[in-house]
Formats: C-alpha cells, structure tokens, sequence
C-alpha cells in the first residue's frame, strides 16, 4: 500500500534526502536513494521505498538532526511518516510486546528491580514479583522483552 505525500511531507523529505546526500562522500549513493528520492518528488511512496525510508528517518530522528533542521513539528510530522516504514512498525510492535508483558503485572507487588549491563549499550531489567519475574532489554535498536519467568 503506498504512502501520499503532503506538499509539507514531501518538503520535508527533500530537505532531509538533500542533506544526507550532502554528507556522503562525493559520488556516493547509497542502494534506493535515486528512487527514494524520484518517489518524494512524484508525491506517493510505493511499498518498494518504504524501507530505505525507514533508514533515513531513523538515523536523523535518533540523532537530532531533524528536530534541529525542522523544528518540532517537523519532528512530528516525520515522526507519524516513520510509523509507517517497515522499520516503525516493527518498534510499534514491540513495544506493544512489551506493555502486553508488563501487563502481566497489574496489581501485583514488585519485590525486586535490577538493572544488568548485557554488553556496552545493552541493558536488562529485571522486575520480580512473588508471581513471576520478567526481563525487558533496552538497547540501540529499542525495547524487547528478553525472558518472562512464572512461579519463580
């Protein structure tokens, strides 16, 4: 299913593609950006750009640098496109994995919490209840649920 571009969206876009093309080196385009970029400017985004979309977004909305370029509502409006891209749904749905399993927890008391390093940029929490225990991982590519242990 492909994606119509706002006028703004589409600004926005150009913007972006012309200042990651500004930070390669010369000559250099990276696999999908010529049809990326021919995509933007036709208006609609067919299925087949949607993931060297995801990648664009991603990196200049982890760094900062489309907050800085666009200011907050560019932010957002880029932010609403990347939850369409492969990439943002998959982040969407783990994260709805991980509130399923805290959701496991309602209601119940928590008897411990422990944060364990994994590998640099890598993280554990631990969360015990007299019921069960689960383990969520933050790391460079989002939050997942790592173990969920019952009757421990």
């Amino acid at each position: 299913m492909s994606i119509q571009l706002t006028p703004e969206l589409q600004e926005l876009l150009r913007e972006e593609l012309a200042a990651f093309g500004a930070a390669l080196p010369q000559g250099e385009v990276p696999p999908g950006h010529a049809t990326l970029r021919a995509a933007v400017d036709a208006g609609e985004l067919p299925d087949a750009v949607l993931e060297p979309l995801g990648a664009l977004l991603e990196v200049g909305l982890q760094t900062g640098h489309i907050r800085k370029l666009h200011r907050a509502s560019g932010e957002q409006a880029l932010l609403r496109l990347f939850g369409q891209t492969p990439a943002g749904q998959a982040q969407a749905t783990a994260t709805a994995e991980v509130n399923a399993a805290l959701g496991r927890l309602d209601g119940q008391a928590i008897e411990s919490l422990r944060v364990i390093t994994r590998i640099p940029g890598t993280h554990l929490l631990a969360i015990g209840t007299d019921a069960c225990e689960i383990t969520l991982r933050f790391s460079p590519d989002g939050v997942a649920v790592e173990s969920v242990a019952v009757g421990v």
